[in-house]
Order: structure tokens, then sequence, then C-alpha cells
């Protein structure tokens, strides 16, 4: 028990951490790309953070319960539901590419921290 509490509070203190990074990457390869665009607004808000915050936890949980093709639902999923903006935002799609490897390298860490608690645990009480 000690063990989740001590992971969910990494985890809190990560998606905060995210949630900055997705705001600086908004700035840098959108906002100051020079052109603005009508069809997205990159700065992130907390409804794109709890949509951030549940990819990540689908990931997370996919892959802990083995099912790998999760990532290539999350692909579909996120080409699917962005298709208009990445063809009327050329710029946006660097900040796609980014982003989603972002989530889902976070989700990889979460499940490699949560499979191995005792290696995360020795690397948290040595900070």
């Amino acid at each position: 028990m000690k063990s989740f509490v001590i992971f969910l509070i990494a985890f809190l203190i990560f998606e905060i951490l995210l949630f900055f990074v997705f705001k600086i990457l908004s700035v840098i390869l959108i906002q100051n790309n020079g052109e603005k665009s009508n069809t997205y607004d990159p700065d992130p808000d907390l409804m794109e953070a709890i949509k951030g915050f549940l990819e990540r936890f689908t990931l997370t949980l996919g892959l802990l319960l083995g099912f790998p093709q999760i990532l290539i639902f999350f692909g579909a999923l996120k080409v699917g539901v962005r298709i208009q903006t990445m063809l009327s935002c050329p710029q946006y799609n660097n900040f796609i590419l980014f982003g989603n490897l972002i989530t889902v390298s976070s989700a990889i860490l979460y499940t490699f921290i949560l499979q191995n608690r005792e290696l995360f645990l020795a690397f948290f009480v040595c900070l």
C-alpha cells in the first residue's frame, strides 16, 4: 500500500510537470512559428490536461493488462480525431508528433514503474 501511495504522488507530480512541458512545447512549435491558426488553439487548458491524463492512464492500463495493441488503437484514435486540424494547420503536425511521443513514453514509464516497484522505491528513496 505504501508503494502505491508513493507511486500515486510521483504520478501526480509527473502529470503536473507534463502539463507545463506541453505548454512550453506549444509555444515553441506553434505560437512562435509566426503564423496564427484560426482552427486550433495550442494553449493547453484544464480540459486538455484531463484528456492527456486519460490517454496516459488508458495506455498504461492496456500495457499493464498485456494488450500492446493499445498503442495501435491510440495512434489510430489520435489521427482520426485530429485529421482535420492536421490538414488545416501544418505546424500542428510537429506538436502532435512530439506530444504523442511524450504521452506514449510516459505510459511506458508508468508501466515499467508499476511492474518494478522495488526498483522505483529504491530510486525514489535515493532522491
